[in-house]
């Protein structure tokens, strides 16, 4: 048995990934019956400064600053110099310097794009240093310079319009800037998480009357009405009182995160007490010896660093069907509120699952193979596709073998149909004949002896299986020894899994598969890792076991 790995299509999207993987992760914890007014304040009409908060600043970022570092809110990298600087500046906690460069990069006939960006940085900015007049004054200017309305503000700025507001005393301003910030995000992912928290600090702040009268007037908006409930609750179950002490920001009060998530008022933002991991794999049903192996490789990952031993990870069987996908989902998103998803592994649950992660601001990880799976944003695939995988197949055909006659029998299903395109175009491109091109249901296993048969009467140089080599396994065996000893199998990279393989060998011995993780590779990491793992499990690492220990360690 042969495996071939093909540099060209793992290492460049490797590369990618980790480049954006690391922004993303620095994101991952930062979201009405009665709609938020017009922006009634100019710079004009604000006072000075007003002193900074005399509690000890113990945060290092504030669920309103939602915007990656040298990124513009649309994800595309920036280029003006004062608004670089000033990423760097606050990266180091310098947020007063910070607040003078991205003020300075403000200049009349600058690119929407920067001064976006620019504005909700310094509103950020001047949120954090405690001036919400000037914040205020900051976003609503810009929203009149670009002729934008109240309904065009997106969650990010609504967050900035929640916290502002709420700093003021405007009760009501705030909390229906929270809903909308909320309501976009489909009441998941971090920005929601922010609108969350500043919910629940502000309500802290009210007096029971004052809270009995919210609870009338947001009756018909159940996420504020759910919130003060909670807190009503709250305060006769722990015999407390609401918090009176107006010269701290709400965001800033003893207790306002612990309530929702167990995290300590100093990590507001649930970066170290709070980071959970979402895995939706297939752990049980046909798939789960693939589920198994990725879940392994994620786990030594994560067992491998100190600072990640503790971070739970939440794994989630998706039974290799669309619907345990989506339980799946629903449990970590809605009850475990996960800060990133690592899955699906299934292209055909991938392209079900990641449009609905994708409105929900949580960073997803999916190991599809699906080349029209759309990325970009907090989606990210870390895996090969099946147009590379047929491309190192048909390159060592040609190359090695000289092969003229193909064949193809596939799964009917999503994955299989994908392969077989792939496949297919790949055969013409090399200016080969497909002469045979087959598909079976993969839950009727009769149909293995009249697909034998039929293939056996083709003259054939190659028969592609794009499959699971179990399956292979249980379909080959019905063709002749003199079929398998002069045609050859090509197998994708889902085969390159030394214990099944070795339950397979007589059958599937010559077949040829891809591998995009050669375990006998020179490079220390890769040493290192196959060791790891074969002393934790006591089994070879195959493919899946190292993407999972790729995705774990991004």
């Amino acid at each position: 048995m042969r495996k071939y790995f093909s540099s060209r299509f793992i290492d460049s999207s490797h590369r990618s990934f980790l480049f954006y993987a690391q922004l993303a992760l620095l994101l991952i914890l930062s979201a009405c019956s009665r709609e938020p007014t017009q922006y009634p304040y100019t710079t004009q009409n604000v006072d000075v400064y007003r002193p900074v908060s005399t509690s000890p600043q113990r945060i290092s970022r504030y669920p309103w600053e939602t915007w990656q570092a040298e990124r513009a809110l649309n994800g595309e990298l920036l280029r003006n110099p004062l608004i670089l600087q000033g990423d760097s500046l606050l990266e180091q906690g310098r947020r007063k310097e910070a607040l003078e460069y991205y003020e300075k990069s403000r200049v009349p006939g600058m690119a929407y794009e920067d001064r976006e960006s620019a504005t909700i940085r310094i509103a950020g900015c001047q949120l954090a240093l405690d001036n919400s007049d000037l914040a205020l004054a900051t976003v609503s200017e810009f929203f009149r310079t670009v002729n934008r309305d109240v309904k065009d503000v997106d969650e990010r700025f609504s967050l900035v319009f929640g916290f502002a507001y709420g700093r003021k005393g405007q009760i009501g301003q705030s909390l229906a800037w929270f809903s909308k910030a909320y309501r976009l995000t489909g009441g998941a992912g971090p920005l929601s998480a922010g609108a969350d928290r500043g919910v629940r600090g502000l309500l802290r702040t009210q007096p029971e009357a004052e809270l009995l009268k919210l609870q009338t007037d947001w009756a018909q908006d159940s996420f504020i009405a759910s919130r003060i409930s909670q807190e009503r609750r709250r305060r006769v179950v722990e015999g407390v009182k609401p918090v009176t002490d107006t010269l701290r920001p709400f965001w800033e009060l003893d207790g306002v995160v612990t309530a929702n998530n167990g995290v300590d008022i100093g990590d507001p933002l649930g970066v170290i007490g709070s980071m959970k991991i979402g895995i939706l794999l297939p752990m049980s049903g046909r798939y789960q010896n693939l589920g198994k192996s990725t879940e392994r490789g994620i786990r030594l990952a994560f067992e491998a660093y100190s600072e990640t031993k503790g971070i739970p990870l939440l794994v989630r069987d998706t039974r290799g069907e669309v619907g345990g996908a989506l339980d799946g989902l629903q449990s970590l998103v809605v009850t475990d509120r996960v800060s990133v998803i690592m899955g699906p592994l299934l292209s055909d649950l991938a392209a079900v699952v990641v449009p609905r992660v994708e409105k929900s601001g949580i960073p997803i990880i999916t190991f599809s193979k699906r080349e029209d799976l759309k990325t970009g944003g907090d989606v990210f695939r870390l895996g090969p596709t099946a147009e590379s995988q047929v491309h190192s197949l048909l390159e060592v055909c040609e190359n090695q073998y000289g092969y003229e006659r193909y064949g193809i029998l596939y799964p009917d299903n999503s994955s299989g149909a994908e392969f077989a395109n792939a496949f297919r175009k790949g055969v013409i491109g090399i200016g080969r004949e497909l002469v045979f091109e087959g598909s079976y249901s993969p839950t009727d296993s009769t149909q293995n002896h009249y697909w034998a048969a039929e293939i056996e009467r083709q003259n054939l140089d190659a028969i592609f299986f794009p499959d699971g080599p179990n399956e292979a396994s249980k379909f080959f065996v019905n063709m002749s020894a003199t079929f398998r000893s002069k045609v050859r199998v090509l197998g994708p990279a889902s085969w390159d899994n030394p214990a099944v393989l070795a339950r397979s060998r007589n059958i599937l011995n010559g077949a040829v598969f891809v591998s995009p993780f050669f375990e006998r590779s020179d490079r220390q990491i890769v040493r290192e890792f196959v060791t790891a793992y074969r002393n934790k499990y006591g089994v070879d690492p195959d493919f899946l076991s190292a993407q999972g220990f790729d995705a774990g360690t991004m």
